[in-house]
């Protein structure tokens, strides 16, 4: 605990105040002055977290767009995929269609001569 007394604190000598006189307005514009400096830096600093929320707004969006691309690339391979499933069934289905119609002519085919060969023999077993 210090015990000492407030003279060992004080100053021995004493600086003389000088006074400035400065005019009415003078002193008006400077603190108009001080005011619009005050508004100033409170406007920059608003500014200034205005841009950084603007900022990371344009992040947010940049990475939004750059996953809508990859969806997109994925959907386009996933639609040449798909294309190319449809030409192969497409292509199939040319080869099936035909070898329907080549069985259909066969058995036309078959039919008629089975009938004719039928007719044949039954006429062959009337007549003897």
């Amino acid at each position: 605990m210090i015990t000492s007394s407030l003279s060992l604190f004080s100053q021995n000598a004493t600086p003389t105040v000088e006074y400035i006189k400065i005019p009415i307005p003078v002193v008006k514009n400077i603190v108009v002055d001080l005011v619009k400096g005050d508004s100033a830096k409170a406007q920059l600093k608003l500014a200034n977290s205005h841009i950084s929320e603007l900022e990371k707004k344009s992040e947010t969006q940049d990475s939004m767009i750059t996953s809508y691309v990859k969806l997109d690339q994925g959907n386009k391979e996933i639609i040449k995929g798909l294309e190319r499933k449809v030409e192969i069934l497409e292509g199939e289905f040319k080869s099936v269609s035909k070898e329907l119609r080549k069985q259909k002519i066969k058995s036309k085919f078959t039919n008629v001569l089975g009938s004719t060969s039928i007719l044949t023999l039954l006429v062959l077993f009337i007549v003897k």
